[in-house]
């Protein structure tokens, strides 16, 4: 609040022009208490003149709004219960213009951060108590500047102090054969943290997450310290999941099929799962744990064992960092329902559920009139399943480079089955296993295919990327 009581700022805050005036002056109607009823003129854009008028008058009203919460918070009648009823003036507009700013397909805001930025700078939170008037004039004065210089910022926050002190090498996003996992690996030896803080940041979600940039940073780092140092299931893996999940996503997004079907609430869910789905992956499958009676296996009843246990790891340690990543500035969905929707995505790449999932999407397609009607839930499990066998569609010599990781963790399990005295499955047994190139054929045609197909139909002509 500000704390004003020389008679030259009382002056100062009466002489300013209430909300009334500054709407009557850029041509908005207000009833006799001060609300905001139409827009003179009619509510169409035609030229852009009209438009660059009409951008003109909202930063007046901003302004305007602006004077008459600083008159509110200076009026000497001002008490707690004055100040509690303007809070909720203020939180319902947050809450209102951070929807329609999720919402900027249909009404043009270009960036996320532009909007929760400019709703944060005015009415995030209460001024902080000032000790002169000059306090007062200088923070107006800092918030003008800060006003002016903000068309001038990059939609991307990537050039900031604290994310250049993240980011070690480019991480190219948008371009499906330029991203390249092994190199993140070579380079920085964290390529999930890179992929994964790229991401986020690129598409605004520390302007969505009421996580701060560094608990995030924290958990990303905790995930990636532990993966195991597997030929296969490491690190390195889950960037290249983490990137070809959100490739897939952002191809969907601009398709006008699925226009406005996806947000950037989606994108956090689809990121997180994909980042963590693997998580303290132990290097050996499903079927030899239950084989073995593992611990895990006999925690999970046999079922999903690996999936069952990288979710829970990857909530425990969100718990245990007392980090609230799924908690948002919107009114829906509420974080438990992104963490279901989060652990349906990590239970999907079990590989036992392979056809299910590609079944669930394929019959979606049929049955729906429109692509905006399928089951979102049933698109993001497909979507985090394919992204997870993602590497046959990256260039040759990635995906050779996997492939044979792979390979190498099937033959050290059934190398290990066997001191057990167990049979090895025919991939994980070198004696018996198909060659590589014959073993290739089989997963491209009877895997990897089947998966991409419906994708494909969904992507359109962007599938071609890919």
């Amino acid at each position: 609040r500000f704390e004003v009581g020389d008679r030259e700022a009382n002056a100062h805050v009466a002489s300013l022009p209430t909300l009334h005036e500054r709407g009557a002056k850029v041509g908005f109607d207000f009833d006799g208490k001060g609300r905001h009823r139409t827009p003179r003129g009619g509510g169409r854009i035609g030229s852009e003149d009209e438009l660059d008028e009409m951008i003109e008058d909202l930063e007046e009203m901003v302004d305007a709004a602006v004077d008459q919460y600083r008159k509110i918070v200076c009026h000497r009648q001002a008490g707690s219960e004055g100040m509690e009823r303007v809070d909720r003036v203020v939180n319902k507009l947050i809450h209102r213009l951070k929807r329609e700013t999720y919402r900027r397909g249909r009404c043009g805001i270009k960036s996320a951060q532009e909007g929760d930025a400019w709703t944060t700078l005015y009415s995030g939170a209460r001024p902080k108590r000032f000790q002169s008037f000059r306090d007062v004039v200088r923070q107006i004065q800092v918030e003008t500047r800060i006003l002016k210089s903000w068309r001038r910022r990059s939609s991307s926050s990537l050039k900031s102090i604290q994310q250049s002190q993240i980011f070690q090498t480019e991480v190219p996003l948008e371009a499906w054969d330029c991203f390249d996992s092994f190199r993140l690996e070579r380079e920085t030896r964290q390529p999930l943290t890179q992929a994964f803080m790229a991401i986020w940041y690129s598409r605004g979600l520390e302007l969505l997450s009421n996580a701060t940039d560094e608990q995030v940073v924290k958990f990303i780092r905790s995930i990636e310290g532990s993966y195991l140092d597997n030929p296969y299931h490491n690190r390195t893996h889950a960037a290249d999941v983490t990137h070809a999940a959100y490739f897939m996503w952002s191809r969907l997004s601009i398709q006008p099929t699925l226009a406005n079907y996806f947000t950037e609430v989606d994108l956090m869910a689809i990121l997180i799962a994909a980042a963590v789905h693997d998580v303290g992956h132990p290097g050996q499958a499903n079927d030899f744990l239950v084989k073995t009676q593992h611990d895990l296996a006999l925690q999970y009843n046999d079922r999903a064992v690996l999936e069952n246990f990288h979710a829970a790891t990857a909530f425990t340690i969100m718990k245990k960092m007392n980090i609230q990543l799924l908690d948002h500035g919107l009114v829906n969905p509420p974080p438990e329902a992104l963490k279901s929707r989060i652990v349906e995505m990590i239970l999907a790449t079990d590989m036992a559920q392979h056809k299910a999932v590609v079944d669930a999407l394929t019959s979606e397609l049929k049955v729906r009139e429109a692509p905006q009607d399928i089951h979102k839930v049933v698109l993001e499990q497909h979507l985090v399943h394919l992204a997870d066998l993602g590497h046959a569609l990256r260039s040759n010599t990635i995906h050779l480079e996997y492939s044979e990781r792979i390979r190498q963790e099937f033959f050290a399990q059934g190398d290990e089955e066997l001191k057990l005295g167990f049979e090895p499955g025919p991939l994980c047994d070198r004696r018996k296993a198909p060659g590589f190139a014959k073993g290739q054929i089989g997963y491209l045609n009877f895997v990897i295919l089947p998966t991409w197909k419906p994708m494909e139909e969904l992507l359109g002509p962007s599938s071609k990327v890919l």
